[in-house]
């Protein structure tokens, strides 16, 4: 996630079908820390970037990675898949 211009709103990076980076306005149910539910703005299957967000810029392409819940949990990432360079 990129940035919060309003409590409940955030702009989320995603990676789309072709591995390019697009940015979407999404708002958020709740937020604990560094953990964010995500109310609306979001897809089942969509893929979330969360690394190397100072990077990365809405056509950039990228890299998707998949992320177990397991592995999530072990590296304080969402279980959503991940999105690298």
């Amino acid at each position: 996630m990129t940035g919060r211009q309003h409590p409940l709103a955030a702009l989320c990076r995603i990676a789309k079908h072709d591995n390019r980076v697009a940015e979407r306005m999404v708002t958020t149910a709740r937020v604990i820390g560094n953990d964010w539910l995500i109310d609306t703005g979001l897809r089942a299957g969509e893929r979330v970037v969360l690394d190397g967000l100072q990077k990365v810029r809405p056509g950039s392409e990228v890299k998707p990675v998949e992320v177990s819940a397991e592995q999530s949990s072990a590296s304080g990432q969402a279980a959503a898949g991940v999105a690298q360079r």
